[in-house]
């Protein structure tokens, strides 16, 4: 079919000029019964731009960012900035070693002619952090409970200059050990994380008393008296046991219930008869120079060897040794009993063997 021209448009495409700088393009659909096109939007539809100088630029779009940093902690919301706020990083920073990482998110609206500033959210923690419960000790001073660092990597404790991990040892009277406690606190990797310490206390002393002047209770020993400057005249009798005598043999004075043995190796010579005498004393002697002491000859006193071929029965028996090849000791009935035999050492219990030592 032919086309005709109409109302400035044209079957080719024309150039565009400063005056005409657009073009346009219409397509029309063809009726077959009349082999036209309708006029207007009924035939040709919407004129379609194809064609054009450049348009007007549109808005600067908004975006968002997150920066990181290190440090104990996050010293405020960072204000309103075009960029990466100074002390803050794109990426997570791996310095500090051992400070703790926080985040904060910045947005920015669209704007007409320029991006804005970011404004920038409260930081937050986004790394776990790790706390450890330490002491430290010093001794005879509680100052300077400041300083040093803790070791998560390794748990290891760097005490303040002054201070120690373990308690010293009191050495003199008056010697006094403080304690401090601390919090360490910082993240899992750090080699000298912080520590808070608290407020020192006396963890313990070196105190000497007072001499006791309270006599202790009367207890009673067995021991000789003997002097190389008796002479083979001394008679025997109590007068020789003094109060010097008594401390160099038991380092005490005489107490009531004492059994002292006086021996002089001079008076078997001069005498020929026994060399000692046994006594007991009835009244302490004076706790201050062990003078006042009286002592009683021994109801029966002998002086070598007594031999008993059946038993010695006595409500008490003192001695400094006994010598036996085997040994029997119990209660009246026998049934709780301790047996010293060649080869063991028996306990009895109401006539029960509970403890056996020795051959099994």
């Amino acid at each position: 079919m032919a086309f005709t021209n109409h109302q400035g448009w044209a079957q080719t495409v024309p150039v565009a000029s400063a005056s005409q700088p657009y073009i346009y393009r219409l397509t029309g659909q063809v009726t077959p019964a009349s082999n036209t096109i309708a006029q207007g939007t009924a035939g040709w539809g919407y004129g379609e731009l194809i064609s054009g100088s450049a348009g007007i630029n549109g808005l600067t779009g908004g975006d968002v960012n997150l920066i990181f940093k290190r440090a104990a902690a996050h010293g405020g919301t960072p204000s309103a900035s075009a960029g990466v706020p100074t002390g803050w990083f794109d990426s997570p920073p791996a310095t500090p070693v051992g400070g703790l990482l926080w985040a904060s998110a910045g947005s920015r609206a669209a704007y007409s002619s320029s991006a804005g500033n970011y404004v920038w959210t409260t930081p937050y923690q986004i790394e776990g952090a790790a706390h450890a419960e330490v002491y430290i000790y010093r001794k005879n001073s509680s100052a300077g409970n400041s300083g040093g660092s803790y070791n998560f990597t390794n748990n290891t404790l760097d005490a303040p200059t002054g201070w120690d991990k373990n308690p010293q040892t009191l050495t003199t009277n008056g010697d006094i050990i403080y304690v401090s406690v601390g919090l360490a606190s910082g993240a899992s990797t750090a080699t000298a994380a912080p520590v808070t310490y608290g407020t020192p206390a006396a963890f313990s002393k070196y105190t000497v008393g007072p001499t006791s002047t309270v006599a202790g209770p009367a207890g009673t020993a067995f021991y000789q008296i003997s002097s190389s400057s008796w002479g083979t005249g001394t008679a025997k009798n109590s007068s020789l046991i003094i109060g010097s005598l008594v401390l160099a043999a038991v380092q005490r004075y005489a107490v009531k219930g004492d059994i002292a043995v006086v021996n002089n190796p001079n008076w078997v010579y001069a005498v020929g008869s026994q060399a000692s005498a046994g006594f007991k004393c009835t009244l302490s002697a004076s706790t201050t120079d062990g003078s006042g002491a009286t002592w009683v000859d021994a109801d029966v006193f002998i002086s070598g060897d007594l031999i008993v071929s059946n038993t010695i029965g006595a409500d008490k028996i003192v001695t400094n040794a006994i010598s036996s090849r085997e040994l029997l000791i119990s209660n009246t009935t026998g049934n709780d009993r301790v047996e010293f035999t060649s080869t063991n050492i028996n306990i009895y219990n109401g006539g029960n063997l509970r403890i056996k030592i020795g051959a099994l």
